[in-house]
């Protein structure tokens, strides 16, 4: 484990490589002309970890901001998709079900705001049992 807590100008440029490269894991090593062995001291390095994670967590962040941008496009294109009788309609109407069950799990929230209480008379609904409605409805159009 390094002792410093700054990372060598070798390590900041492989670890910008990994994230803005196109290039796999292994091409970017060659590339850097840094061994496997090393790599793997240096992911076991707290210093080189924490950057690294740093970097994946800001990823991740940006990539959940575009997809809350998006969410409503996507929504509404899933939502026009369903207009047909065929099987891009019916799994697109499993696909909002499923999107529904993602946000309820997701979003406590939501749940005491929209959730219908489950009692014996009104279990939960399956993705089976969704299927076969959106079927039945379907072969009635």
């Amino acid at each position: 484990m390094s002792k410093s807590t700054q990372l060598t100008k070798k390590q900041l440029e492989l670890i910008d490589d990994l994230f803005a490269s196109k290039l796999n894991e292994n091409e970017i090593l060659r590339n850097h002309k840094v061994s496997r062995t090393l790599y793997n001291k240096w992911l076991a390095d707290e210093n080189f970890m924490r950057d690294f994670d740093s970097r994946i967590s800001v990823a991740l962040k940006r990539n959940a901001a575009r997809l809350a941008d998006n969410v409503s496009k996507a929504v509404e294109k899933l939502i026009t998709m369903t207009e047909g009788d065929n099987d891009i309609s019916r799994k697109a109407c499993l696909d909002i079900i499923a999107l529904q069950k993602h946000v309820l799990v997701n979003q406590p929230q939501i749940i005491v705001e929209t959730k219908i209480p489950e009692t014996p008379d009104n279990p939960p609904l399956s993705d089976e049992d969704a299927g076969k409605i959106l079927a039945a409805l379907a072969d009635e159009k």
